[in-house]
């Protein structure tokens, strides 16, 4: 019994022992649990304090990033006075107001990488828009702002930074980035009016010579490729960049007409007003006359170039420019209205090379009146219109460029008027006044139709030598500079027609050359016309 009974103790004690070693282990367990549970919560907290302080440091470092610009870069007085002051600086503050806003207090890192270059976009900074913008990756970024400014000259600081861009891209052969980039040059460039050629001036300079660039470095284009996943075809899209600049060079000929009317308007103006803008014109057309330089000679290299390729067994001494250039020609009395806008554009370009095979057409065309022959006659004065300066016309030169003086189109004795009144050579304006005058007397006893309006247009062009001519060009009369004579001329026109028997019908023509005379007494390059005349 004895020992059933101790036998049963310790039965029920190993079962208590058991017992007791579960409910320890569960104890343990339990307070495992709950150890486990307050580490977790340890955990989290610390975990959301270091949240907390890393937060802060990041906040604290996109604050700085803005604070550099708000204490170093906008207190500048150039940006400070710039009318896209407050644009920068909410741009600056957006930055602020994205880590503030944050949950972890990050601000965009995009934001953060096109504010400088939003920044070089509204103050005018091509060079460095371009130059931070090295990979390309934030284009349609900023092109998209200037395309939604309301600024034309963001717009034309965009067109800037891409002309840059897309030669850096065609040389590491990025078709894409080309193509892009051309595409953009053009829709902004669309945005500015064509009446605002003081403003698109310098877009229409940089555009040309990035037309320049892919005419000279066309082997550059025609390496360059698209990207893997790009579904385009890079042959339609190479033909697509050259088409996209096709008349960049006709542009920039054009807005340097137009310029220079402007600037023949403020000139002799001494309001401050007018002086300053007279500065900003005669700045903008040294910008496009420099780029019409750069295309000019890239033009004259590739007639050499393609002549070499196309006709490698022509005979000696054949010019290869001469050949380009008679080529071209034809194309003036095309009936396709792009084709006869090329040929004028690229003849011009060719400058004087081009002039004496294109008053030889003239000269084939005299006294002929069908449609061909005043196409070619208009692409002719178009042509010589838009040639830099200074051409050289010998005595048979003039004839022939007075000859169009006389055309029955408008438009053919403007174009024709505005190339002689800006001759600058010596021997070219001696040359073509003895021309005109010649022509002057002839038509000056006939006021009606076309002959009275070639008088106008002679009237004009002596006029206008007589106030731009400087005073060291030498006249046919020894030891009397041109300016003077030109006046001198002017005046004795002036009486013939006031005493003529036509009078009447002149009255437009004394009125052009009562204004001129007038502008022209009052130039510095003419201090002794006095002397020289006597009042009418």
């Amino acid at each position: 019994m004895t020992n059933g009974s101790s036998s049963g103790a310790f039965g029920w004690l190993g079962n208590v022992n058991n017992l007791l070693t579960t409910f320890g282990a569960i104890v343990a367990a339990i307070a495992a649990t709950f150890s486990a549970i307050n580490k977790a919560a340890i955990e989290r907290v610390d975990s959301k304090v270091k949240d907390l302080t890393f937060r802060e440091q990041k906040e604290k470092l996109s604050a700085t990033f803005a604070d550099v610009f708000l204490k170093t870069v906008l207190p500048d007085p150039q940006i400070k006075e710039n009318p896209k002051h407050v644009q920068a600086l909410l741009s600056i503050l957006n930055i602020i107001a994205q880590a503030s806003a944050s949950g972890t207090g990050d601000s965009d890192a995009k934001a953060r990488a096109i504010m400088p270059m939003h920044l070089a976009l509204l103050m005018g900074q091509p060079g460095g828009l371009a130059a931070m913008d090295v990979d390309y990756r934030y284009v349609d970024d900023w092109v998209a702002l200037a395309l939604a400014d309301d600024s034309h000259t963001i717009r034309v600081t965009a067109i800037q930074a891409l002309t840059g861009i897309c030669q850096k891209a065609l040389r590491a052969g990025r078709l894409d980035v080309v193509s892009k980039g051309v595409e953009a040059v053009n829709e902004l460039l669309a945005l500015i009016p064509e009446d605002q050629a003081t403003v698109r001036a310098p877009a229409v300079a940089a555009r040309s010579q990035l037309a320049s660039f892919i005419t000279k470095q066309h082997q550059l284009l025609d390496a360059a490729q698209l990207p893997d996943g790009d579904r385009r075809t890079a042959e339609n899209v190479k033909s697509e960049v050259r088409a996209a600049l096709g008349e960049a060079q006709a542009v920039a000929q054009a807005t340097k007409s137009t310029l220079q009317a402007t600037y023949a308007k403020l000139e002799d103006s001494t309001k401050p007003a007018d002086v300053k803008q007279a500065a900003t014109v005669k700045s903008n057309i040294a910008q496009i006359d420099a780029a019409l330089k750069t295309a000019a000679q890239v033009t004259v290299e590739k007639a050499v170039e393609t002549a070499k390729v196309n006709t490698p067994n022509a005979p000696t001494g054949t010019d290869p420019i001469q050949s380009a250039i008679s080529r071209i020609i034809p194309d003036l009395a095309s009936e396709n209205a792009d084709k006869r806008h090329k040929a004028r554009s690229d003849l011009a370009l060719f400058g004087q090379s081009a002039v004496k095979l294109l008053l030889q057409e003239v000269e084939k065309r005299a006294q002929k009146n069908s449609e061909p022959d005043y196409r070619t006659r208009l692409g002719v004065a178009l042509a010589l219109q838009s040639m830099r300066q200074p051409v050289v016309l010998d005595t048979w030169d003039a004839y022939w460029v007075v000859s169009l003086i006389r055309s029955n189109d408008d438009n053919t004795r403007d174009a024709t008027a505005e190339f002689l009144m800006n001759l600058e050579s010596d021997a070219s304006v001696r040359n073509c006044f003895d021309a005109l005058e010649a022509l002057f007397y002839e038509l000056s006893e006939s006021p009606g139709g076309t002959d009275g309006k070639t008088v106008v247009n002679i009237a004009t062009i002596v006029g206008s030598w007589a106030r731009n001519i400087t005073p060291d060009t030498d006249s046919r009369d020894p030891g009397k500079p041109f300016p003077a004579f030109a006046l001198e001329i002017a005046k004795r026109w002036q009486q013939i027609l006031r005493q003529s028997k036509a009078k009447a019908d002149w009255t437009e023509t004394l009125r052009t050359l009562d204004s001129l005379i007038e502008r022209a007494s009052k130039s510095p390059s003419v201090p002794t016309v006095k002397a020289l005349v006597s009042p009418p």
